[in-house]
């Protein structure tokens, strides 16, 4: 409680003298006016109380309110989590049809719910390679399927990749994940 006490009077600045004074004013004007032993006006130490007690705190609110907004409104960074993957022929149920014999890479993703930017470009970086997305959602969503041909890859064990996802220039990674190559074509998803 003393701590909120502290920041409060922090939040009010400067205009914390305007409570104080408020107060004091509207209490000396009350018990003058309520007791009659001074003609204090009685619209001048409500004018007082008002002030002290609705508009200066409201002042120290809208300060709270603009770091608060400042805050939700900052950059946030995309979380780029690949969930499952799997591998499969052009022309199989679930893949991309073209081009005929291509092999598909299948990864599942999601991003954190709170990211609030659709996704320029995604891409899978085998060692030097760069792979170019067949397609994903470019609006906000919080997760998908995308597909990567992988035909050059397929048979040769298990590999890292890195998923990234370009925002407005901006780089995410999802960090380096082991894909298993060899998997048979059209298997169920296997999980990272």
């Amino acid at each position: 409680m003393r701590e909120s006490l502290q920041e409060y009077i922090t939040a009010l600045g400067r205009w914390g003298w305007a409570v104080l004074m408020g107060i004091l004013v509207g209490g000396a004007g009350a018990y003058l006016d309520i007791s009659g032993a001074w003609g204090f006006p009685t619209w001048l130490w409500l004018t007082m109380l008002g002030v002290a007690a609705i508009i200066v705190p409201f002042i120290a609110f809208h300060r709270v309110r603009v770091q608060r907004d400042a805050a939700l409104g900052a950059e946030q960074s995309l979380v780029l989590t690949p969930r499952t993957y799997a591998i499969g022929l052009s022309g199989m149920t679930g893949y991309p049809n073209k081009p005929d014999g291509a092999y598909w890479l299948r990864l599942e993703a999601s991003v954190n719910a709170t990211y609030n930017k659709p996704i320029d470009t995604l891409d899978l970086l085998i060692g030097d390679a760069t792979i170019h997305a067949n397609s994903w959602p470019g609006r906000k969503t919080a997760a998908f399927t995308v597909y990567f041909n992988v035909t050059d890859w397929k048979w040769k064990g298990e590999i890292q990749v890195e998923l990234q996802a370009r925002i407005q220039g901006a780089v995410h990674s999802s960090g380096r994940i082991n894909i298993d190559f060899n998997a048979d074509p059209g298997g169920f998803p296997r999980y990272l």
